[in-house]
């Protein structure tokens, strides 16, 4: 046992042991040992790292810990303790992590028998130490030391290759070992470049890529994940991508899928693929595979099925025995793209936007392409569509402004005008014909590959042989069933009195529901849309409905027909239940469950177990339901089996949650659009989820044609237009002649009585000093970025995404201290939190508080603890937590009424399902671009069964500085909530904010846009308003000119060592150089004038600014260079622009230390990846000699899921006396290579370190 001999002996310490791989920690003074139930209150310090830590890998493994706490002490398994950061270990009293650095050389080849790793320990220099690694710890002659991560994965994955292993099991290791890999340049691994560059991806799980699909033909490719992927997929909740989340970047996947996969009738351990990069196949892919590809090569009716069930056909193929063995129903991935494409053959393509000429050939494959230029079209053969891509990429690339294209094009017309000899280059030229290059593929195959027989000639409105056909109202309104577009007599209807069978008692509204209903039956309507509040009673009013029509078709005032209910499967259990509970028997006669292991039993004998879609025929036996009272389905059932179901006319097809049909293009929406009914009821809380065209695509399969076509639906009714949507609010709403409404929407307040009052603070308080100067940074870069127009899409959200970051604290909780009161002084809104909850405390009620952040969940949890003395940490509901235990934790929130306590909860995970009304405070710490988020979040709240008012507590972030407060970021976020709120509340107005919208709010916390607000009413706790405020900002202006240098006249010292403010009133010029004897002034934001942003314009053929930019470093001590470019290497005029700019950078500076360049590996460029950085290196080497500054190239996904890497920026961290390192950003438009490439334009923005 090793024991701190530093510590005072009156202080009781932690001490560990080894138990195997395991260390134990414990507590002890002297001979005591303390039980672990008192090290909280015995080592204060210590608790808030230990909850941490114990969370952090509860919800990592949860049957098998990394750190478990017993009675006694901690036990600590070799992962948790190389996880541990610094500062915890060292509470813990565990030994510091290791100097030593970690040495992997290759013995042979990788593909030679005899290769093997050898693995050491050395010292900075390189000297060999002799050091034995025993779990995560490493004993030395100086004593034992912790092996950090990701030292120790790598030496963990680096073990196994030690000795000499079989082929695929060496590609394995390989594969892991590469997976552990860092890519941090500044981390203790040595290694030759052989290894550091070697790329070996191990395959576990596919899917198929369907190439080609048309009613004679089937093509696909196999897709390979990792496990990596499938997990993180798993853990997000997300679909996986087949694009942005394939093993293979789309070089290599070609590659394999065209030529190294085909090559062989059956799969491969390995393949090699390019330049140091292999594939390995993990052996339970491989039967799988070999499946795939002899189905490949299969006749065209065996492909077809396949596709059509995959899974299906491999179990077939591989036996039931060998499939479960593999577990091919978690090997074989359904992914988004595979799952809407392949369930049917009814593939929707979007139209080209490219003329595309019909071709007169009987073939599907346009042979003609058509290109717009200037008012013109011109033809581009299918065989010239390579040749013409490629010359438009040399001209990109060498800056020219148009491409030689001659011969190559061909007239539209017999007497069309002739094509021109050159077209330009631009980005709408290469969108187009990056549109044709599937055609060009496919028009360019082998005779042994081409397509023989008769095809039809490729029609949208056809394309799916095996759907059903329908009128679609896409293009213009082809199908409008009577009651929807004729005119009725107006003739009063009579009222609709509650069925006999119905025995539960309907309220009020739930009665005018019902006599809506019915009304709209009655008006000869062919459907109606129900979208009541959530909590209103949206199933018993339909199910009243139900028995009110079966009395009508008794009374022979309706045809006797069968019901069907299309819900969720989750729902329909429910459906059941309530018909049981609310109405006397017979209820509403025979229920039949349409749905799951019941459809064998509903099959039609010849259907030999298939479904509709793979047959084009009806593969149930409508007889079983023609005298059901009611048919139960789901939305996947019925678009399996749409044939069936179509056999049938239904008295009332239900549709709850009818938001599952909002696609138009859906493959659920066209099976619905086929079904036969009476009426058709629609049901859902949210007629809108993300866009207006949601709307009419629900209201196009219950009431056709009413609200027209779907190709000008919103060109009609522009979401920025609240006339227009106010009369489709009105068209929707509004009775018609006397005939009830298309459309009943209530509210909860609207409709309840005596439901509490509901009273939302909007609460401001200034940001704390380091808040609001981390948050004054953030202004100042995207005041630069945004002036100098470079800033894309994606750093745009970037921008926003750390703004909203800083706004809740200037610290990532993950570096929180212990001192967690210190940690919330630093947080205006975690302050006014505090504040609001002692308020609570003293009232002795219940508050929620909705926040995103985990790591921030658990640093509140504990801070709420200590804070107000609780027993317990506050209760978390989020992502992590099973549904099961959710409800456990809610029933024991809800038991104890009377009390203080807190419950905190992710918007998301929290935000629905849940019932929690013994709190009657709700604080949202975290706030949603989407209103109808925070509003469901705080309907946990406010809902029926709340006897108490509800208080909804909004706290904000304010900076202190009168230029910079009125477009600080949650004063901002809060106008955007607060107006799509009233516009989504009053008209249909989409919830999500668009990419407008975001847009629009950067401009204001950028100061791009002038704002000028009226501050809405704050209330405090006492329920005293506080004083309202408004406040304008000048926007940010820049003027055009041929030639363009905007700078503040001061020198960089200046920007970066001047202490103190300006006087207030002291007006900030930016000065335009002419170079001439003209100069105009550019007036400025304070804040931004005074952060001595510099921007440079230079348009094509004009000198760059390379020299001023250079001039800026001049003798400076640069510690590290990162440039963030996804073309960085795409080029070799990109590459040696990088290369010419890191050398002059390193002439300018004093010293220059270390460079990082981050690129994306799949961006296409002259050579693959492997080569790129080979070559890149290789000149790199060259350029700069022996005494070359530290180089690592550094991958980075352009496809990642939530990384749009698209912006590209240059940081460089100037090393100051006394060691501090501070950042200068350097934004360019277009990337280094603009800065040596006269031909293209030239935008730079340099954003100097910000006061600190």
């Amino acid at each position: 046992m090793f024991k701190n001999p530093f510590r005072k002996s009156e202080q009781a310490r932690f001490v560990w042991r080894e138990d195997g791989d395991e260390l134990v920690v414990s507590l002890e003074q002297g001979d005591k040992q303390f039980p672990s139930a008192d090290w909280s209150a015995t080592r204060p310090d210590t608790s808030g790292a230990i909850a941490s830590l114990l969370s952090e890998f509860a919800q990592e493994d949860e049957t098998a810990p990394g750190a478990q706490l017993t009675d006694a002490d901690l036990r600590l398994t070799p992962r948790a303790v190389a996880s541990l950061n610094a500062n915890t270990a060292a509470l813990l009293g565990l030994p510091p992590p290791t100097p030593l650095a970690l040495d992997l050389r290759a013995q042979n080849r990788i593909d030679q028998d005899e290769f093997r790793l050898a693995v050491r320990w050395v010292r900075p220099g390189g000297q060999p130490v002799r050091a034995k690694p025993r779990g995560a710890l490493l004993l030395t002659e100086s004593g034992p030391r912790r092996i950090p991560e990701p030292l120790w994965s790598l030496h963990e994955a680096a073990e196994p290759l030690t000795r000499a292993l079989e082929r695929s099991e060496r590609f394995e290791a390989l594969a892991r070992l590469r997976e552990q890999w860092p890519e941090d340049p500044q981390l203790p691994i040595e290694s030759e470049a052989y290894l550091k560059d070697l790329r070996v991806h191990y395959a576990s799980s596919l899917s198929l890529k369907l190439k080609t699909l048309t009613p004679d033909r089937t093509e696909f490719d196999p897709v390979l994940f990792s496990a990596r992927s499938v997990s993180e997929a798993g853990e997000s909740g997300k679909a996986l991508d087949e694009e942005a989340d394939s093993i293979l970047a789309p070089s290599a996947q070609r590659l394999f899928a065209h030529d190294r996969f085909r090559r062989e009738a059956a799969a491969r351990p390995v393949y090699v693929l390019q330049n140091g990069e292999y594939l390995f196949i993990d052996p339970d892919l491989r039967p799988a595979l070999d499946v795939v590809r002899k189905v490949q090569d299969a006749p065209e009716e065996q492909r077809r099925s396949f596709i059509l069930n995959p899974r299906k056909v491999m179990r077939e193929v591989l036996g039931d025995e060998q499939a479960e063995a593999i577990d091919l129903e978690n090997l074989f991935i359904d992914t988004e793209q595979f799952s809407e494409r392949v369930a049917g053959v009814d593939v929707w393509r979007a139209p080209v936007l490219p003329w595309i000429v019909l071709s007169q050939k009987n073939n599907w494959i346009p042979e003609r392409f058509g290109l717009r230029i200037g008012e013109d079209y011109f033809a581009l053969p299918a065989k010239n569509v390579e040749q013409v891509t490629l010359r438009i990429e040399i001209a990109a690339d060498a800056g020219k402004p148009d491409a030689d294209v001659e011969g190559l094009l061909e007239p539209a017309e017999e007497d069309g005008p002739a094509p021109p000899a050159r077209i330009p280059v631009n980005d709408q030229s290469r969108a187009a014909l990056a549109s044709f290059a599937p055609f060009a593929q496919l028009g360019d195959q082998s005779p042994e590959a081409e397509h023989h027989g008769d095809v039809d000639a490729w029609d949208a409105a056809t394309q799916g042989k095996l759907f059903l056909v329908v009128h679609d109202n896409f293009e213009e309104v082809d199908y409008a069933p009577l009651g929807v577009t004729e005119t009725v007599e107006e003739e009063a209807l009579p009222p609709i009195d509650p069925p006999d069978l119905l025995q539960s008692t309907l309220k009020s509204h739930q009665k005018e529901g019902l006599t809506w209903l019915g009304n709209s039956a009655l008006a000869g309507r062919p459907g109606a849309l129900l979208a009541d509040d959530m909590g209103l009673g949206k199933t018993i009013q339909a199910i009243a409905f139900m028995a009110w029509l079966q009395e009508e078709a008794r009374a022979s005032r309706r045809p006797r027909a069968p019901f069907l209910i299309v819900a969720p499967t989750g729902l329909l259990g429910t459906w059941r239940t309530e018909i049981e509970k609310h109405l006397r028997d017979p209820q509403l006669g025979l229920l039949v469950p349409a749905f799951g292991s019941n459809l064998k039993l509903l099959r039609d004998e010849d259907s030999f177990g298939s479904r509709d879609i793979e047959t084009g025929k009806a593969s149930l036996d409508a007889a079983n339901w023609r005298d059901a009272g009611v048919v139960l389905t789901t939305y996947e059932t019925l678009r399996d089996y749409h044939f069936s179901f179509a056999r049938t006319r239904f008295g009332l097809i239900i549709y709850d949650e009818i938001q599952k049909l909002k696609n138009p293009g859906s493959q659920v929406t066209r099976a619905a659009k086929a079904l036969n009914a009476e009426f058709t009821l629609g049901m859902t809380g949210t007629p809108v989820e993300n866009r207006l065209q949601d709307l009419w695509s629900i209201m196009d399969v219950v009431a056709p044609g009413f609200l027209g076509a779907s190709r000008d639906f919103e060109k009609r009714h522009p979401t920025d237009n609240p006339d227009a949507l106010a009369r489709l609010k009105s068209q929707l709403t509004d009775p018609i002649k006397g005939r009830p409404p298309y459309m009943l929407r209530r509210l909860k307040g609207e409709v309840l009585d005596g439901m509490p009052t509901k009273t939302v603070h909007a609460i401001r308080m200034d940001m704390p000093p380091a808040q609001a100067s981390a948050y004054r940074d953030l202004v100042i870069r995207a005041a630069a970025a945004g002036a100098a127009g470079t800033l894309g899409k994606g750093g745009m959200l970037t921008t926003l995404a750390n703004m909203r970051g800083v706004s809740l604290h200037p610290l990532d909780p993950r570096q929180a201290p212990d001192d967690l009161d210190a940690y919330a002084r630093d947080s205006a809104r975690l302050a006014q939190t505090l504040t609001i909850l002692e308020n609570i405390a003293t009232a002795n009620e219940k508050a929620l508080i909705f926040l995103e952040d985990l790591a921030m969940q658990e640093r509140l949890a504990g801070l709420i603890a200590d804070r107000f003395d609780l027993a317990r940490r506050p209760t978390r509901i989020n992502g992590t937590v099973p549904g099961p235990k959710r409800q456990a934790l809610v029933e024991a929130f809800q038991a104890h009424p009377g009390t203080f306590d807190v419950m905190i909860l992710s918007p998301r995970a929290g935000g629905v399902g849940l019932t929690l009304t013994a709190a009657n405070h709700v604080i949202h710490l975290s706030r949603w671009w989407n209103p109808a988020v925070e509003d469901q979040a705080t309907d946990r709240v406010f809902r029926i069964g709340q006897t108490r008012d509800v208080h909804v507590y909004l706290p904000m972030a304010v900076h202190p500085d009168p230029d910079l407060a009125p477009s600080s970021f949650d004063l901002r976020l809060n106008a955007l909530i607060e107006r799509k709120r009233k516009l989504t509340r009053d008209l249909f107005f989409p919830p999500d904010a668009s990419d407008g919208e975001l847009g629009d709010l950067f401009r204001e916390v950028s100061l791009e846009r002038e704002v000028t607000e009226e501050a809405p009413r704050e209330e405090n706790l006492s329920g005293a308003p506080t004083a309202d405020a408004s406040a304008s900002v000048s926007p940010l202006a820049t003027e055009e000119t041929e030639s363009k240098q905007e700078t503040v006249p001061t020198e960089l010292e200046a920007a970066t060592e001047a202490e103190g403010e300006p006087e207030r009133g002291q007006s900030a010029v930016i000065e335009l150089d002419q170079r001439s004897s003209e100069r105009r002034t550019l007036s400025l934001p304070r804040p931004i004038a005074d952060a001595q942003i510099r921007l440079w314009r230079r348009g094509p053929g004009e000198q760059r600014p390379t020299e001023e930019i250079l001039a800026l470093f001049n003798g400076l001590n640069i510690a590290k260079v990162t440039i963030r470019d996804p073309y960085a290497l795409a080029t070799y005029f990109a590459r040696r622009s990088q290369i010419e700019f890191l050398q002059s950078l390193r002439s300018t500076a004093g010293t220059l230390e270390s460079i990082m360049i981050e690129y994306a590996p799949e961006a296409e460029g002259d050579l693959d990846d492997a080569r790129s950085r080979t070559q890149f290196g290789s000149d790199y080497a060259t350029s700069f000699g022996g005494s070359a500054p530290r180089l690592a190239l550094v991958r980075r996904s352009k496809r990642a899921r939530d990384d749009d890497f698209h912006d590209r920026f240059i940081e460089v961290d100037v090393r100051h006396a006394g060691g501090a390192v501070k950042r200068h950003e350097l934004t360019i438009g277009r990337g280094v290579e603009a800065l040596y490439n006269e031909h293209r334009q030239c935008t730079v923005t340099y954003a100097p370190p910000g006061s600190t």
